[in-house]
């Protein structure tokens, strides 16, 4: 019983914090992580803070004219026994000069005890669509 409830309880954190993404609603995706989370996409240089990943994403969005970022869960994959979930994702991706981006992604999110989002990678490749 405790296991399923942890299991929803995260699809819910994770449906939640993407939702709040797909509208950069900064006070609710800030709600859902670690003041020091971990934060990283692919490749690129991992983020240590909340205050810093603000900065960098909203940096990014205006710099490269992305209009819309959403990211649809297909599937959970739970550890319970441990803190963490991976979310296989439909990542849906849209910028003001046309481009846009469709594909799967996968994201591993690192819980701590108190349920808040600690680390979180996520992997995606999006061909040209930053160029």
């Amino acid at each position: 019983m405790y296991q399923e409830q942890t299991a929803k309880l995260r699809e819910q954190r994770i449906q939640d914090y993407y939702d709040a993404c797909s509208v950069q609603d900064w006070d609710r995706i800030s709600a859902f992580l670690h003041p020091e989370i971990v934060f990283q996409v692919a490749g690129n240089e991992p983020t240590h803070s909340v205050e810093i990943l603000q900065e960098r994403v909203v940096k990014s969005l205006a710099v490269t004219g992305v209009t819309e970022m959403t990211m649809t869960v297909d599937q959970y994959i739970h550890d319970l026994d441990g803190e963490q979930c991976v979310a296989e994702i439909t990542v849906r991706l849209k910028r003001d000069n046309g481009k846009s981006y469709e594909g799967p992604g996968c994201a591993v999110f690192h819980f701590d005890d108190a349920g808040l989002i600690a680390k979180y990678h996520a992997y995606t490749d999006e061909g040209d669509f930053w160029s």
